[in-house]
């Protein structure tokens, strides 16, 4: 299955069967979704030494987007899940710093930023899912 987190991936991307476009949790229908099939999640970047278009292997995020998935229930009980290895490793992964709403107005100041893909890779993981692999496609536009 493959998940793009930013609207105009159909410029980038080839439409495939199993993928598509999301831009909040509750259009993700977790219930219905076969939590051993690897999940590719995509976000755009902006990196000024990189090729327009290159795809960039994610090994670990730093989430600097303000938001958390697991805070969306406040609730007593609190459960820490170890995400320290939420994606694929690959020897050539990056770590991206994700900005969440910020991106546009920041991404020039972070190295290998991304909008969203902290948010969504640590609430699939923490739904069950263990395959998760992310990709960065550097947009300079």
């Amino acid at each position: 299955m493959k998940i793009y987190l930013f609207k105009d991936y159909q410029k980038h991307f080839n439409q495939e069967k199993n993928s598509f476009y999301i831009s909040n949790l509750e259009e993700l229908d977790i219930e219905k979704t076969n939590k051993k099939q690897r999940v590719y999640l995509y976000d755009k970047t902006y990196i000024k030494e990189k090729k327009e278009k290159e795809i960039l292997h994610i090994n670990n995020h730093i989430n600097k987007s303000g938001t958390n998935p697991l805070l969306i229930n406040k609730q007593k009980n609190i459960e820490f899940y170890d995400i320290t290895q939420i994606y694929q490793q690959k020897k050539e992964g990056i770590i991206t710093t994700c900005l969440g709403k910020r991106y546009e107005k920041n991404k020039k100041e972070e190295t290998n930023p991304s909008a969203f893909l902290a948010y969504f890779a640590i609430y699939l993981h923490v739904k069950g899912f263990r395959k998760i692999t992310g990709k960065l496609i550097n947009l300079k536009t």
